[in-house]
């Protein structure tokens, strides 16, 4: 079972660099609920994958851009699902003032209360993380290979999940996740073992994964 989580592509959205708390409130709302920057990037297939996407705007957006979906390039078996578990993680300023302070102090506060559980966040970490929970038993049931679309915070939720699952993950970087960046999370199960590289056994990489994988009748992808 492969898994692949995209970041959605920029938003078409305009912030001020300094705000009042209300003007952060309204920027925040402004931020969930834009569209995306033209898209002029490669379209790529499908293949048969699911498409999940958080029941925002520029999710979908990103989903048509990336994937040509609605375009001559659309084809029936494409699916494409919407749910909440891929929305936007919501913030509100962390305080109400009408002193105007940088926008990066007002993202920083409320990450901060977010990660502490304060109940003036409309969602706080640990109900992020059951969310996430929740949403990774569903796709293990059904148990297909598919791509979600989502935003930073809620991919390193869901990642991070997914390594508790025994997921192998590959992505491009170690820190923030861009715009469009894309990380690959496998199933780690079969693999050929008995060796430094774990090589999964539907893509053998090393003598020991090609020995296993002819016995259990599996062949490189």
């Amino acid at each position: 079972m492969k898994i692949t989580l995209i970041r959605t592509a920029r938003p078409n959205h305009d912030a001020p660099l300094r705000c009042s708390s209300a003007a952060f409130n309204e920027t925040a709302a402004a931020y969930e609920h834009s569209g995306i920057l033209p898209y002029t990037g490669r379209i790529f297939e499908t293949s048969g994958r699911i498409i999940y996407c958080g029941t925002q705007e520029r999710y979908r957006q990103t989903a048509e851009a990336l994937f040509g979906i609605g375009t001559d390039r659309h084809h029936a078996s494409d699916q494409i699902f919407f749910t909440r578990f891929l929305d936007e993680v919501p913030i509100r300023a962390f305080r109400e003032t009408e002193r105007e302070l940088p926008l990066s102090v007002w993202k920083t506060m409320a990450r901060l209360q977010w990660l502490a559980g304060d109940p003036r966040q409309p969602e706080t970490r640990s109900q992020s993380l059951q969310m996430a929970v929740q949403f990774i038993d569903e796709l293990l049931q059904k148990h297909v290979n598919c791509i979600l679309i989502s935003d930073e915070r809620r991919i390193n939720l869901l990642v991070r999940e997914l390594r508790n699952r025994r997921f192998r993950i590959k992505r491009g970087g170690f820190c923030r996740i861009d715009y469009l960046d894309r990380i690959v999370a496998t199933d780690n199960e079969p693999h050929c073992g008995g060796c430094m590289h774990d090589c999964p056994l539907t893509n053998p990489g090393c003598m020991i994964g090609r020995d296993k994988a002819a016995k259990a009748g599996l062949t490189h992808r």
